[in-house]
């Protein structure tokens, strides 16, 4: 990133990604900060990486409180429907991504803007240490490591600055080598040395087989602790991760399903804006919402005169294609709008470009 006018623009950048992948928001999963960060040129890369998050959170916020969520909504609903009406009869009976999209689109429209959109960021189980016992966060009779980590107390490096800006901060309280965690006490290091709100944070199991030499605590631990931190007022739990491979994985493709439905009870997730929205049901099978009802084929179209032997050469790409197509947005270049509505078939927002 480097600085803070970098910053500001790569959050123009991602915030563009929530808004047109239309998601709850997004997870800034960085939990090695200090050890990749490090720049034989001085460059402050985790002062930047703080400029970035907190622009962040004033585009998400502006995003939702201006017209341009469902302006984009509007503007994919109709590319889709005109490339869904320029398919053959017979292919329209086998696009059921078309109708499924236009479906969530609407509901987007009619739902109206989200209250917020998350950001939640992702660190380690010591990101704050107690000063006056530095281990805490492992169990009795679990044997020390010889030197502390790069990403102790990385937490302080950037809560100030962040704080405010991010929804919830996720706890990555796994593979941790020949550690065993005691994972209320890590729960506390961050409310009593970090100052965060429980409500804030939130706790990540990975039940069955880890990564980095770590070695799964058990359902009956996980459990309990699930039991201690919603008891306590702490934000929630995750599981990391939800959907393993069984090639990859096998122990965990096994465990998580029960774990996770164990979980749910024990922390009743719920919507936290008020009314949950409702949006079209699909099949659970497939994915997709019932397909859009077929088109009647027409009648054969009669034979056209015959090519001339030298045809003229192809004019430019359809579409609003124009020596005049610029942006009128910010963060989208003039280049990006004359290449994408030149594109056949176009991709020629109007709530970003002008032709």
């Amino acid at each position: 990133i480097g600085d803070a006018t970098n910053a500001r623009e790569l959050a123009v950048l991602v915030a563009r990604m929530v808004q047109w992948t239309f998601a709850d928001g997004l997870d800034l999963d960085f939990e090695h900060l200090s050890e990749s960060m490090r720049f034989k040129d001085g460059t402050d890369e985790i002062s930047a990486f703080g400029d970035f998050v907190v622009a962040l959170r004033q585009e998400l916020d502006d995003l939702v409180s201006s017209s341009r969520w469902i302006d984009a909504a509007k503007a994919r609903i109709s590319v889709l429907q005109e490339a869904y009406n320029k398919l053959q009869p017979w292919q329209k009976n086998e696009a059921p991504y078309y109708a499924t999209n236009i479906a969530y689109m609407n509901d987007i429209v009619a739902i109206g803007a989200p209250a917020s959109l998350e950001i939640s960021f992702t660190t380690r189980f010591n990101a704050f240490i107690d000063p006056k016992d530095p281990f805490n966060y492992v169990m009795q009779g679990t044997p020390l490591p010889n030197a502390s980590f790069a990403s102790d107390n990385e937490g302080f490096k950037l809560w100030p600055k962040i704080g405010d800006a991010v929804t919830s901060i996720n706890i990555m309280a796994y593979d941790a080598g020949g550690l065993k965690l005691n994972f209320s006490q890590i729960l506390l290091n961050f409310v009593n040395v970090g100052k965060i709100a429980p409500s804030k944070i939130i706790l990540g199991f990975e039940p069955g087989n880890q990564a980095g030499g770590g070695i799964w605590e058990g359902n009956l631990t996980d459990m309990t602790s699930a039991k201690w931190l919603t008891k306590n007022g702490f934000g929630g739990a995750f599981i990391w991760t939800i959907n393993p491979e069984a090639s990859q994985s096998p122990d965990s493709a096994k465990i998580v399903p029960a774990f996770a439905r164990e979980l749910r009870s024990i922390v009743n997730p719920g919507w936290p804006y008020g009314t949950p929205p409702k949006y079209s049901r699909v099949d659970p099978s497939t994915g997709w919402t019932p397909a859009a009802p077929p088109s009647p084929p027409g009648p054969p179209s009669p034979p056209g005169p015959p090519s001339p032997p030298n045809p003229a050469p192809p004019g430019p790409p359809g579409g609003n294609c124009s020596s005049s197509c610029h942006s009128i947005t910010p963060g989208v270049p003039d280049s990006w709008c004359k290449s994408n509505c030149c594109h056949d078939p176009p991709n020629c927002p109007a709530v970003d470009c002008k032709c």
